[in-house]
């Protein structure tokens, strides 16, 4: 919560407990984190480390779309996969490996935060294909 609410009454649990009851602060909220994690990835390149060494050189921005398309993708998925749809859980496991690959790439930039991610999508392909979902 950004400010205090004076006067204003909950109907139900669920909205006192809210953590940004106010569409003013949920809208603030969403603009400052597009602006931090689409907005400043896709414009600044020059605060990767340069390694000349390495196999695949790409730049922040090719990098910013590849994983902000991948992001999408893996998040529609997982609305799927919430559904119970089985053939999302196949599609789950290819994407989540894509960006396993993808985070691989992203070891010379970043290498704590790219093998924190490998080990979470290593977690989240166990889990997808060891899930008893209530199919046979």
């Amino acid at each position: 919560m950004l400010y205090r609410e004076v006067g204003q009454y909950k109907t139900n649990y669920a909205a006192d407990m809210a953590v940004f009851p106010i569409l003013q602060d949920r809208i603030g909220i969403a603009v400052i984190l597009l602006v931090a994690f689409v907005v400043l990835p896709l414009i600044g390149n020059d605060f990767l480390l340069n390694t000349k060494n390495y196999v695949v050189q790409f730049d922040a921005s090719t990098w910013g779309w590849t994983h902000m398309i991948l992001g999408v993708v893996v998040a529609a998925t997982g609305l799927f996969i919430l559904t119970g749809n089985r053939l999302a859980r196949g599609v789950g496991v290819a994407i989540v490996s894509l960006s396993a690959l993808a985070n691989f790439l992203w070891i010379p930039y970043y290498p704590l935060w790219a093998m924190t991610v490998l080990a979470l999508d290593v977690a989240v392909i166990w889990a997808l294909t060891n899930a008893n979902l209530g199919d046979s």
